[in-house]
C-alpha cells in the first residue's frame, strides 16, 4: 500500500509521518500544498534523536500524480480544502484520513517532541493496521475483538459498530471507505 502524508509546507508533520513509515518498512511519500525552502532544522534534530536521518530530505510540492499514485493520502491537520485546488481535494476524498496534528512551526523543542511522539504512534498504528509493508489493495476493517485486522479486494467496508478503526487510529475518516 502506498501512503501518502500532505501538509502545508512539507517541512515538519509530513517529513516525519514519511520517515517513520519508511522505517516501519511502508511505501511512503510526502508533499505540501505550499512547499517550504527547508525542512524544519528542529524537526531535522528531533528526528535524529529517534535515530532517523531527514537532513537531506527536501519539501516536495504536492501533484495529482502523487495523489494518483497513492493507496492512502492522510493529511496532518493543516486544512487541505482551504489551500488544495478544489479538483485535487476531489481526487483525494475517498482515500483520505486527516490527523488533527498540531505545526510543529515556531514552536518549543518540547512541543515539537510531543508532535513527533504523536506522529510516530500514529505511524505504528497505521503501520499495525495494515499488517505489513506490501499489503497491495487490500482495507483495514474491524474484527469482531476490536482489533484491526486486513481483508483482501473487497469493495466496500463493513458496517462497523462503535469506534471504527481509522478512530481507534487517533484519525478521522473523510472519505466513504478505505481505499
Amino acid at each position: 500500500m502506498k501512503l501518502l502524508f500532505v501538509c502545508v509546507e512539507n517541512a515538519g508533520r509530513s517529513q516525519m509521518a514519511e520517515a517513520f513509515a519508511k522505517k516501519l518498512g511502508l511505501d511512503a511519500s510526502s508533499g505540501g500544498t505550499l512547499p517550504a525552502q527547508a525542512v524544519n532544522p528542529l524537526v531535522v534534530q528531533i528526528m535524529q534523536e529517534r535515530g532517523i536521518d531527514i537532513s537531506k530530505s527536501a519539501p516536495k510540492p504536492l501533484t495529482r500524480e502523487m495523489i494518483d499514485q497513492a493507496d492512502l493520502v492522510v493529511t496532518m491537520g493543516c486544512s487541505v480544502e482551504e489551500v488544495c485546488p478544489r479538483p485535487i481535494v476531489t481526487q483525494m476524498r475517498k482515500k483520505l484520513l486527516d490527523w488533527k496534528l498540531a505545526d510543529p512551526k515556531q514552536k518549543p523543542i518540547e512541543e515539537v517532541r510531543k508532535i513527533r511522539n504523536e506522529i510516530e504512534r500514529r505511524v505504528s498504528e497505521l503501520a499495525r493496521a495494515l499488517g505489513s509493508p506490501g499489503i497491495g489493495s487490500e482495507d483495514t476493517r474491524q474484527s469482531r475483538t476490536g482489533k484491526s485486522r486486513i481483508h483482501k479486494n473487497t469493495s466496500r467496508p463493513e458496517p462497523r459498530s462503535g469506534k471504527n478503526s481509522s478512530h481507534r487510529m487517533g484519525v478521522e475518516h473523510i472519505g466513504d471507505t478505505l481505499p
